[in-house]
């Protein structure tokens, strides 16, 4: 960022959708309900749910070495347990690295001197399977960019 602030991990999205989603949420609520607590309540998750990044704050930009290639993440696979999904990660130099998450597949925390674009390969976990390796690899926090060009 300008600042000199580094955030290796930013998902950058468009404002339309989520500007579409908020009006036709508030006309669906406001329709339904008459209580101002019930429509305030919606009308804050939207202005104020989670972390934003203004774009004009961005020095320049550059791919996360925590965000797993999309064409990789296609082989993560559903939930392996209630509420949980594991997978392999084969590495370019056939080393192999056991990672989780419980909802987010956006970034991950990756093995000392690996970036996800290092992966070869995904494997999703096999329940009642035992693991190969005790340490998860686990899933990063993430900022949000709203940007018009998207």
């Amino acid at each position: 960022m300008k600042d000199g602030t580094q955030l290796p991990c930013i998902v950058f999205e468009g404002v339309k959708p989520t500007i579409d989603l908020a009006i036709r949420r508030f006309d669906q609520t406001r329709k339904r309900w008459g209580n101002q607590t019930e429509y305030r309540s919606l009308v804050s998750s939207f202005l104020t749910k989670g972390n934003t990044v203004n774009d004009y704050d961005l020095e320049n930009i550059s791919l996360s070495p925590h965000a797993i290639p999309i064409s990789m993440l296609r082989h993560i696979g559903g939930e392996t347990s209630m509420g949980w999904t594991e997978f392999y990660a084969v590495m370019s130099d056939g080393v192999e690295f056991r990672f989780g998450t419980s909802f987010l597949t956006e970034f991950f925390e990756m093995p000392v001197g690996y970036t996800a674009t290092d992966i070869s390969q995904i494997t999703p976990a096999v329940r009642g399977v035992q693991p190969t390796s005790e340490r998860i690899y686990r899933e990063k926090p993430f900022f949000t960019c709203y940007v018009e060009w998207l």
